[in-house]
């Protein structure tokens, strides 16, 4: 699997793939924050990669290909590890693509949160407060997600016929 929300030097977390699908999620989450978060003269790649979804060139299929899409589908295969085998593929990445932007909310709007809130939600200060908070609204949303699909199935007919048997 990818680096989760690693840079393109970024090396596996080791032990990622045997922690549960939860955190497995916020491990992604606080990465994810933290690389958008990074700033400074020697921070290149995530200008570049913001610079790319505002006015894509054709650099932006390397990116895309080689960085995003790897990790995209990692995600995906965790969002259904979570949400389990009922839902479509639509329906899995509407989910991912729904965690994936409230993360990049903040680096996309952070000067206007900085001007309403007075200080930008990605000062070091703010990481670990907001990847929690979006880890634990995102695993809301899973959860309800996957409560009301189990709720709303419907019985399988063998299972009708033994409830009915019994009352």
């Amino acid at each position: 699997a990818p680096a989760p929300a690693g840079g393109p030097n970024a090396t596996p977390t080791p032990g990622l793939d045997r922690l549960p699908p939860t955190q497995r999620l916020a491990h992604f989450i606080r990465q994810f924050m933290v690389q958008i978060a990074e700033s400074g003269p020697d921070c290149h790649h995530s200008r570049i990669m913001a610079r790319e979804m505002i006015e894509p060139t054709q650099a932006l299929d390397h990116l895309v290909n080689g960085f995003i899409r790897p990790q995209h589908l990692w995600f995906q295969g965790l969002v259904r590890e979570m949400l389990g085998p009922d839902f479509s593929n639509e329906e899995i990445r509407l989910v991912a693509n729904s965690v994936v932007s409230q993360v990049l909310f903040y680096r996309h709007c952070g000067a206007v949160i900085e001007r309403l809130q007075g200080s930008h939600p990605l000062e070091q200060s703010n990481i670990e407060g907001l990847a929690t908070h979006i880890t634990e609204f995102s695993l809301g949303a899973i959860r309800s997600f996957a409560r009301s699909r189990r709720r709303s199935a419907p019985v399988p007919a063998r299972t009708r016929k033994s409830v009915l048997k019994s009352s």
